[in-house]
């Protein structure tokens, strides 16, 4: 605030009641100097002249004393807008998305009872503070940022398992999207496939499959060995992102997924 705004807020406040003040001692006088005329007509001159001169001299006096007060009452005025708005803020706040990652599965997926591939998933729950209608974190997606030493960097765009069977891997479809309510039931991000006799695993991305309908998409490789992920959530309420390694350990072993951390909320921790 700079201080001509500072100076007239001031005076406001303390002219604010002082008029107030004054306009209620003018009112007496001129309910009682009827009176007083009566009685001391003699006086009516004197009394006329006090009928302003009075509420004229209220109104300075408490004008005086009122400025010496102002400013506490700005503070105290500003320090109610202040917890006003802090409660304001933190209703809002409490019922903001937080998503948590919960736990990793990679499981072998089968068509047709026949066995195809093993799906690597992360898993995530929304758990605000205070759950409403506002909590639903809503179109959100979720970047898969791969980075491998002597490997080409991936970016792709990971793919929400849909299904109704909320402990299962198994799904029905896949989405670039996906709302996530405020509740236990978790979303499930597919990250990676593999094969159990190959060397190399895949990313999981709509691309890779659209391509290359087993999945073996070149460009989406992930040869043997550590890989750093960041999984980045983006949508309505949500921006944060979530770190892991990846490890492939090549043939006859799942791939791990191990999470590092997140920013954009509290401390990852493992469901």
């Amino acid at each position: 605030m700079s201080a001509t705004s500072y100076y007239t807020r001031w005076l406001a406040t303390a002219w604010r009641a002082s008029w107030n003040a004054a306009d209620l001692v003018a009112g007496l006088l001129g309910l009682a100097a009827p009176l007083l005329i009566a009685f001391l007509p003699k006086q009516e001159l004197i009394l006329a002249r006090l009928a302003w001169q009075l509420p004229l001299g209220v109104l300075v006096a408490l004008f005086i004393i009122r400025l010496c007060g102002a400013p506490y009452w700005m503070y105290r005025d500003d320090g109610q807008r202040l917890a006003e708005a802090t409660a304001r803020l933190q209703a809002l706040t409490s019922a903001s998305p937080r998503i948590h990652f919960e736990q990793v599965w990679n499981t072998q997926l089968y068509q047709n009872g026949v066995p195809v591939y093993r799906v690597l998933q992360a898993w995530f729950t929304n758990s605000p503070l205070v759950r409403s209608e506002a909590s639903i974190a809503r179109q959100v997606s979720g970047v898969v940022e791969i980075e491998s030493a002597g490997a080409a960097f991936h970016q792709f765009h990971g793919q929400w398992a849909q299904t109704t069977a909320p402990g299962h891997v198994g799904f029905t479809s896949t989405s670039p999207t996906t709302d996530i309510a405020p509740n236990e039931v978790p979303v499930k991000l597919n990250i990676a496939l593999q094969y159990d006799a190959e060397q190399l695993a895949y990313g999981y991305a709509e691309e890779n499959l659209h391509a290359h309908s087993d999945g073996r998409h070149p460009n989406f490789a992930l040869p043997m060995g550590v890989h750093r992920i960041r999984v980045k959530l983006r949508g309505v309420g949500v921006s944060q992102d979530f770190r892991f390694t990846l490890t492939n350990y090549g043939p006859g072993l799942p791939l791990s997924l191990d999470p590092l951390g997140t920013s954009g909320s509290e401390e990852l921790t493992a469901g």
